[in-house]
């Protein structure tokens, strides 16, 4: 089983550091924003470390579903 986090504003400049910081100690992120392409590049960078998960916070079905991709990766 992979180690999953979450990161929130993950296209942004601290959600880029923390990502970062996670994926250097093994971890999985599964990058949550808005910024579709902010998140592509990350992905881009990180390769399979990084799962881009555009969501809309403010959308409470966008969040489900970005939990679910988070467990999904888990697996």
């Amino acid at each position: 089983m992979d180690k999953v986090a979450v990161v929130t504003g993950a296209a942004g400049g601290l959600g880029r550091a923390i990502e970062a910081a996670l994926i250097g100690q093994g971890w999985r992120v599964a990058g949550a924003d808005i910024d579709a392409d902010g998140l592509d590049g990350m992905a881009a960078e990180h390769g399979a470390a990084f799962l881009p998960c555009p969501t809309d916070l403010m959308e409470v079905d966008a969040i489900a579903g970005t939990a679910g991709r988070a467990e999904d990766a888990e697996r």
